[in-house]
């Protein structure tokens, strides 16, 4: 299987990341995402590494972009640097996956790539695989790559810089926690082959630790900190057995996700670490996976918790959305810190990357100021018991279709389909002021064609089309009115807003995972919730990220109430009198007086 997006970043087979691939997808993200003052490039310490960061450094050369590579490095020290410079990065890591793999982990001068930014590099490989020539800025039509499928004709970027990116990932850990953050406390650094296993051992001294080094390794180990294998367990519990050790600390390939383990050593999960991370830097709002344990809402400090798909992009751009004092975390227990805060002796910026050093140094300061270390520290947390493993060299295809039988009901979900289809076939089309009218015409021909053009997208992109799908017969900007089934939440057609008769039916399994899908997207214009229970329909509408939520009947909007977009949507956003209000998030319910329809929509509120 060809290398593919994933939870974070473009993975596949070493075999299958072939030079002209690799400076393929280079291309595309310096043509179509931020890059601001250049690129810095890493990479962890696998065998592949090296030959895949040259080619992705000469690729964007190539490109002219100007190239600084900072060598072997943990992921969030190369964000950190390139942030700092206002340039993006390509790290090179498979992260925590077997040696026969690996990939590409791709950031913009703000942070971490976000969903939608991938689908813009999809796109633009796709368009380059189509032409079979490159993509530049200065022409549509592309000049012919040479033999590693580099544009022969672009002007290079300068010569490739060299740069070291230990120091300022040090220097933003010993400002933050100060020299005696962990003084007292003895810890174990498992080295094994993690890219950033000096740099954590410089860190943890530097703030006062001692440290013993374990397990280092010449050759790459895969090491997840999220579902922990039973040998890594075992040595664990081996090197903390004479009780010398308060705690033992180690990251995953490219040491962007913590492991540690108790004096005893007994892995803490890293949701568990996050939560705690999370209440000592003073988050309001947390941003989390629904894969995180629920500890998290149980203890009751933290004013907003957004669940959101598994994947840093999803909860990166939770973040975004929610603004303010918000953190992120995965199960893995890579965090993200989204506001600048303050350590136990100084500040501590801002960094949109999964990081594990933070998450490892604020459970062990605590420890550190406290009886009881580590353990009083978990026994002050809501009591979970989770357990993690994975499925190794499972098919995606596979996976996927199991997935699929296990969550849905196929025989109830096609007779949806062919009902909704059958509807639709006697519908009326003609003009909007003919009450006898169901669906009028576009706006204007650029629109209908805009429209259409998504249609084909989502027959490209796999999705099944049950209804619909071309112009109407008839004069006029008409549209048939559109339907497509086993749409997946990464195509074009459920993450844009497209402004016509198409509509785009997924599943789900619960109302977590609904909820945390639909915010997912970078648009909130309305949504809509169909039940017969009003307090969960008002529960689930409050939890939804869109301007309006209709309950029951939809797009019932009387003009006396106000009316509003989220994230990217809405013109205006208001109606009436709210108007002129500079815009502040502020509920409003109405309900018909049968109280069957209910609307929920975000007012106004004048600035202080």
């Amino acid at each position: 299987m060809p290398p593919k997006f994933g939870t974070s970043g473009l993975r596949g087979l070493v075999t299958e990341l072939t030079d002209p691939l690799v400076a393929r997808h280079v291309r595309a993200f310096v043509y179509r995402c931020p890059t601001g003052r250049g690129l810095f490039v890493g990479r962890d310490l696998r065998g592949s590494s090296p030959r895949i960061a040259a080619c992705v450094a000469e690729a964007a050369r190539a490109a002219g972009i100007a190239v600084t590579d900072c060598g072997a490095v943990p992921t969030p020290a190369l964000a950190l640097a390139a942030m700092g410079e206002g340039a993006a990065a390509v790290m090179v890591t498979g992260s925590h996956i077997p040696d026969d793999r690996n990939g590409l982990k791709f950031y913009t001068p703000a942070g971490e790539i976000t969903k939608t930014h991938e689908l813009a590099i999809l796109e633009a490989v796709a368009e380059e695989v189509t032409r079979t020539s490159t993509l530049t800025p200065e022409s549509e039509e592309g000049t012919p790559p040479d033999q590693a499928g580099n544009d022969a004709t672009s002007k290079p970027g300068p010569a490739i810089a060299t740069r070291d990116a230990a120091p300022d990932y040090l220097a933003r850990y010993t400002t933050a926690f100060g020299s005696d953050a962990l003084a007292g406390l003895r810890i174990g650094v498992y080295a094994h082959s993690a890219v950033g296993r000096d740099l954590l051992d410089a860190i943890l001294r530097a703030t006062g630790a001692e440290t013993v080094e374990l397990g280092r390794a010449e050759r790459f180990v895969p090491v997840d900190t999220e579902a922990v294998d039973a040998a890594t367990r075992e040595s664990l519990a081996r090197w903390a057995a004479d009780g010398t050790l308060d705690a033992i600390v180690s990251t995953d390939g490219d040491g962007d996700r913590p492991l540690l383990a108790d004096g005893a050593g007994q892995v803490i999960p890293g949701d568990i670490l996050g939560q705690i991370t999370a209440a000592t830097l003073g988050a309001d709002t947390v941003v989390t996976p629904v894969s995180s344990n629920t500890g998290v809402e149980a203890s009751g400090r933290f004013g907003r918790v957004i669940r959101t798909r598994i994947g840093s992009p999803h909860v990166i751009a939770g973040m975004e959305a929610a603004g303010g004092r918000a953190v992120g975390y995965e199960a893995n227990g890579g965090f993200l810190l989204g506001f600048d805060a303050a350590g136990p002796a100084g500040p501590l910026p801002a960094l949109m990357t999964r990081d594990s050093t933070l998450p490892l140094l604020a459970p062990l300061a605590l420890a550190a100021r406290q009886r009881g270390g580590l353990a009083a520290l978990l026994a002050d947390q809501p009591a979970r018991f989770t357990v993690a493993d994975r499925l190794q060299d499972v098919p995606t295809e596979a996976s996927a279709a199991l997935v699929a039988r296990l969550s849905e009901d196929a025989q109830a979900r096609e007779a949806f389909l062919a009902r909704l289809a059958a509807r639709l076939e006697g519908v009326t089309m003609g003009d909007p002021l003919d009450e006898a009218t169901n669906f009028g015409p576009l706006v204007s021909e650029r629109q209908m064609q805009t429209v259409l053009g998504f249609i084909d997208k989502g027959k490209a992109e796999g999705a099944r089309l049950v209804a619909g799908g071309a112009r109407a017969d008839r004069a006029g900007f008409f549209v048939e009115p559109t339907v497509f089934a086993d749409v997946t939440d990464d195509m074009l057609i459920a993450r844009e807003e497209i402004f016509g008769p198409v509509l785009s039916v997924l599943s789900f399994s619960d109302e977590a995972e609904v909820m945390a899908r639909a915010n997912a997207t970078p648009y909130g214009l309305a949504a809509g919730v169909f039940t017969s229970d009003l307090r969960r329909a008002h529960r689930v509408a409050k939890g939804f990220e869109a301007g309006t939520c209709f309950i029951n009947p939809y797009n019932l909007a009387p003009v006396e109430a106000p009316f509003g977009g989220s994230k990217l949507s809405g013109v205006g956003r208001v109606y009436r009198r709210s108007v002129p209000l500079p815009l502040r998030a502020q509920m409003s319910s109405t309900r018909a007086p049968d109280g069957r329809s209910l609307r929920r929509s975000p007012s106004t509120k004048r600035r202080k």
